[in-house]
């Protein structure tokens, strides 16, 4: 979305304001002349000066100026002012032509008399005609007002000298007034200039000025340089010291207090104290202002230094290219690196100069894009041609940098070389497919597997029957005819049978608990261990166990997955302490990083640490056969069971020490507000 240049709005601020009301005091001197005539008070508003009042067709110029001086207030900086602002100065300056022709000869109308005719007769030992200063004056606002109309700086340049030389016109006659001589303010007429005259030319010729106040002597007399502070301060004193000295000197020579030599005498030596004081001061403040620009471009070198380490110690490329034809002013030493190429190359040049025809095209057609669009910045990844690592892939923010007017002056680039960053990505989206094929082709294997332990467990099934039963008959029918070693072989045959049913049955179970879906919910482990516990003391009559099951919290997770976990812990616990006389099982839980950790100690025969890696897995039995029944299924079903529920599980134990098995499943759902957990504070 485009944004809006803004003009100079500080300078419409401020001219605004000044011209309504000078356009108002230059009004008001002139109606307030008009009704003076009317009511007959034939004298000046102001106490000072040529008791001679304005013309009532002076009034009028003044009227009509005042209107269209109104008229300019709010027009904006390089716009034409409205029509009849230009027809009211024409106006103006067709009155002070027809007078200035009248005195020269040239005219036969008395325009003098066009207004007030009687009074103007009636007043003849003291004709009011306007004088040739006045006529002067409203040819030449009459002229600046014309020019301020207009749109083109040349013009406002002539509203401004029209307006200076009407300034002057109405200044010679008030220190005519102030010096007594009143022929400074009748140039060659017999009727000098009256005060409200020059008081509503000072307003007129201020709104003038005013139009443009980035332009001429105010313009100067505003702006923040050296001239404009110079003009501030001296300019007062240039017009006011010398004003004031001589109407001081003319006063005290009229009132007998001085002689006319001795006057001029005095009011010569002041005027050269005060200028020379007022050039001491003027020195001083200037070296003051010289002293405080040393040190202000000082720190700005600096600054300037600073923010050239920091560019140039970038490790990414910083460039900068001027706004109007795009040609690089700016490049830091990582740029140089970047490109295999010197700055020296590249400064004070465009893209054309660098890259080929239709490559610098594109890229400066979306330069300059952004800047008529004022975008705040543009980010693009971009293919580089360099000298020494061949093309590279760059990824450029440009941002614009405006002027004071909040104009684009440069454009701004930053580039970050991203080739690395766009192989690694591409290497790791690569990694990615193939993870995920390896990952179909392992669960297509592990599907065919588990199909194939259940086929192979379910075939096998069938021979172990006809073992199982064919022993059992052939012990019913020929047990009185074998002896003893022959029974004892048959016994063997069908407890082998038996176990091997037991581990095909431990497999398919074990095979069924990696395809089962989790029936997530509340799990009272509290309630789960305790049933379990009952249920395996129920099993082994005439053992001594003590069992400890301390508080344990609710979970969330499968109940009936969780329960064949602690069935094979228990039961673990149980059959590895039948050698004890008195077995302890104890069984806690702690809460440990947003974990619970149930522990299962017992005091049994325990296991070599060095073996403890093969504890978790299938078939994997750290004790014999003939000590300890079993088929190496339970630990693994227990570990298969807790990583589905996203835990872990591990194992401590000494040998005859006992052994202690720790299961930790993430977070809890709640703990019965009786009990304490370990680690819970």
């Amino acid at each position: 979305m485009a944004a809006e240049i803004p003009t100079s709005r500080p300078a419409r601020e401020f001219g605004t304001g000044p011209i309504t009301f000078a356009a108002a005091l230059t009004m008001l001197a002139g109606a307030a002349t008009l009704v003076s005539w009317s009511l007959g008070r034939l004298r000046p508003i102001l106490p000072f000066g040529s008791p001679t009042p304005m013309n009532p067709l002076t009034a009028v110029a003044l009227l009509l100026a005042g209107a269209g001086l109104a008229l300019l207030a709010g027009v904006r900086p390089g716009r034409p002012g409205p029509p009849a602002a230009r027809v009211l100065g024409l106006a103006v300056m067709s009155i002070a032509a027809l007078k200035l022709a009248r005195n020269a000869g040239l005219s036969p109308w008395d325009v003098d008399a066009a207004l007030f005719r009687t009074r103007l007769a009636a007043a003849a030992d003291a004709p009011n005609r306007i004088a040739t200063s006045t006529a002067a004056a409203l040819l030449f606002s009459g002229l600046a007002l014309t020019f301020a109309a207009g749109a083109r700086r040349a013009a406002h340049a002539g509203a401004q000298i029209g307006a200076l030389v009407t300034t002057a016109l109405a200044l010679t006659a008030v220190v005519g007034y102030a010096q007594g001589s009143e022929a400074l303010g009748r140039l060659g007429g017999t009727t000098p200039m009256s005060p409200d005259t020059a008081f509503a030319f000072f307003a007129l010729a201020a709104g003038l000025l005013a139009c443009r106040p980035e332009l001429g002597i105010v313009g100067l007399a505003r702006s923040e340089g050296m001239g404009g502070a110079l003009v501030r301060r001296l300019l007062p004193a240039a017009l006011g010291v010398p004003l004031v000295l001589g109407a001081m000197r003319y006063r005290l020579v009229r009132s007998g207090w001085l002689q006319p030599s001795t006057g001029v005498a005095i009011t010569t030596a002041t005027e050269m104290v005060t200028l020379f004081a007022i050039t001491w001061i003027v020195a001083v403040w200037t070296d003051r202002l010289d002293h405080a620009r040393r040190q202000s471009e000082r720190a700005a070198a600096e600054q300037s230094e600073f923010l050239d380490s920091v560019i140039e110690s970038l490790p990414t490329m910083v460039f900068v290219k001027e706004a109007r034809e795009l040609r690089f002013v700016r490049f830091n030493r990582a740029g140089e690196v970047m490109l295999g190429r010197p700055r020296s190359d590249l400064l004070g040049r465009t893209l054309y100069d660098i890259l080929s025809s239709e490559e610098a095209a594109w890229r400066e057609e979306a330069d300059r894009r952004m800047i008529e669009t004022l975008t705040e910045a543009v980010t693009s990844e971009e293919p580089i041609l360099t000298k020494h690592l061949g093309e590279r892939t760059m990824r450029f923010r440009r941002v614009p940098i405006f002027d004071r007017d909040g104009r684009p002056a440069y454009l701004l680039g930053i580039g970050e070389d991203v080739t690395e960053l766009r192989r690694s990505e591409a290497r790791v989206a690569e990694l990615h497919r193939e993870l995920e094929h390896r990952a179909e082709q392992l669960q297509a294997s592990n599907r065919e597997l588990e199909a194939f332990s259940y086929s192979v467990s379910h075939d096998l099934r069938a021979p172990l029957r006809h073992i199982d039963g064919f022993c059992d008959l052939l012990q019913r029918r020929a047990s009185d005819r074998l002896d003893d070693q022959g029974r004892k072989y048959l016994g063997v045959i069908a407890q082998s049978a038996k176990s091997m049913g037991q581990l095909i049955d431990d497999l398919l179970a074990f095979s069924r608990m990696a395809r089962a879906d989790l029936n997530r919910g509340e799990v009272d482990l509290d309630k789960l261990v305790r049933d379990v516990g009952q249920e395996l003391a129920a099993q082994a009559p005439g053992r001594t166990i003590d069992w400890r099951i301390g508080a344990l919290p609710a979970v969330s997770g499968d109940a009936a997955m969780l329960r064949l976990a602690f069935v094979n812990l228990l039961g673990n616990a149980v059959k590895y302490t039948s050698t004890r006389e008195r077995a302890v099982i104890e069984v806690d839980a702690s809460l440990s990083n947003g974990e619970v950790v149930v522990c299962v100690r017992d005091n049994g025969v325990g296991f070599d640490m060095a073996y403890v890696h093969k504890l978790f897995g299938v078939f994997q039995r750290l004790h014999r056969n003939e000590d300890f029944e079993g088929t190496g299924i339970g630990l693994a079903n227990v570990r298969r069971i807790v990583h589905r529920h996203g835990g872990r599980t591990w194992a401590e134990g000494v040998v005859d020490g006992g052994a202690s098995f720790y299961v930790a499943l993430p977070g809890t759902v709640a703990v019965d507000a009786g009990d304490s957990l370990r680690g819970a504070a």
